[in-house]
């Protein structure tokens, strides 16, 4: 599946076929940092600081989450664990959950996106 046909859930609407590959900060008003603060998202790839993904099918996982099949390099190490991400909880940036990491990272649009302010 490519990124194309994710669908982005606002609070208040559902929006099908939003656009998301882009760039992102992964801190608000960081777009115009350097790379170890950007994540693409382009079509069936998503590469940040330390990883880089290949994408593969989703399926829901919750409210505004979709879970992905993914062959992932994350700190030099392969996995392919899968990776999700939140598309609908948040009204200013998406979230992503790589395998390893703790932490969700959060992604800010660097240009604008359909379904976030």
């Amino acid at each position: 599946m490519v990124l194309a046909g994710l669908v982005a859930w606002s609070g208040i609407a559902l929006s099908q076929d939003a656009d998301i590959q882009t760039v992102y900060a992964t801190e608000k008003g960081a777009c115009g940092t350097g790379p170890d603060k950007k994540i693409e998202i382009t079509e069936g790839r998503i590469v940040g600081p330390g990883f880089s993904c290949t994408l593969g099918t989703s399926r829901p996982a919750g409210t505004g989450l979709e879970a992905y099949n993914a062959t992932c390099t994350i700190d030099g190490k392969e996995t392919d664990q899968g990776l999700a991400l939140d598309l609908g909880n948040y009204q200013d940036h998406f979230e992503l959950s790589l395998p390893g990491r703790d932490d969700w990272l959060k992604l800010y649009p660097c240009t604008p996106v359909p379904g976030l302010k």
